[in-house]
Formats: structure tokens, sequence, C-alpha cells
């Protein structure tokens, strides 16, 4: 019995180690005072998709406030995706209580809202009636990654953006 407890005590121990290690970054805004210098096209496109972010799965942990009318509300999420595939957002309150999931891939859209218990299956088709823009697959992961996001869908490859 009594090295039961030692055991759960350890993981307890290890389990609290583990969380208690997190890195904190502050976003910090710098005025800009000297006047941006005007680059090419080419090399605008360049520098961009040099810097994308090389992955296949990813897993990405958040917080922020989001205000709704004269309301702000603190909220924690997960971000979890396995490249042009699938998207996993999970949404905490700060109190840790689920909040929302989001399920996305390429032809599918799956949002369960744990407040309401209410859920959504189906395509981009609807989302982008409610939204009133175009919203695919593709677009959100450019958002989320930092990727370019090319909103009408008739350049298809970077190539083609080149000769465009």
């Amino acid at each position: 019995m009594k090295n039961k407890n030692i055991f759960f005590f350890f993981v307890i121990l290890l389990f609290l180690g583990t969380l208690s290690c997190t890195v904190h970054k502050e976003i910090v805004k710098i005025p800009h005072e000297k006047k941006l210098k005007l680059i090419s096209d080419k090399r605008l496109l360049k520098k961009t998709t040099e810097n994308y972010l090389i992955y296949s799965y990813l897993t990405l942990r958040f917080s922020g406030k989001v205000q709704w009318g004269n309301t702000a509300k603190s909220i924690r999420g997960i971000v979890k995706t396995k490249r042009d595939s699938i998207i996993w957002i999970s949404l905490y309150h700060s109190t840790g209580i689920p909040v929302a999931k989001i399920v996305m891939t390429k032809d599918s859209v799956i949002f369960l809202n744990r407040l309401n218990d209410t859920y959504y299956t189906g395509s981009y088709d609807f989302l982008e009636d409610q939204l009133n823009f175009s919203l695919t697959f593709n677009n959100v992961q450019s958002v989320l990654f930092n990727e370019l996001f090319l909103y009408n869908d008739t350049v298809t490859k970077l190539k083609e953006l080149k000769d465009f």
C-alpha cells in the first residue's frame, strides 16, 4: 500500500513538473518611425515562401481575450494539425471548461458548441453563407500558419502566381 502511494506521488509530481515548465512570450509593439522601402512582387513572393513553416504534424497552444459586445472573455486553446489533411481546434474557458471543438478537413467541417450542446456537420458552403466570404480548408490553413493567402482560388499554384 505504501509503495502504491509513493508511485502516485511521483506520478503527480511528474505531471506537475511538466506543466510548470512553459515559456511565455509577450508581444511588444514598437513604433516604427522610418519609412518602409518598396520591394518587387517577385521578391515579396520569394521571401514569403522561404519563411513557410515546414511541418507534417503540429500542435500549438494559445491563449487570449475575446470581446463580445461589452464583455471580454479569456480563452485558451489547442490547435492540432496534419498538413493538408486535418485541423483540430479545441477552445477552453480560462477555468479549463471546454467551450468548443472544431474539426476541419478538405471537404467538411464539424463544429461542437459545448456551452449550448449544439453541433454542425457539413461542408464549407454553410459557413461561407454565414460569413459572406469564400472559405476553404487551404485558406484557413494559410491564415493559421502564416502562409500566402490567396482569397480567389483562380490561382492554384505559386508558379501561376509568378506568371500572373
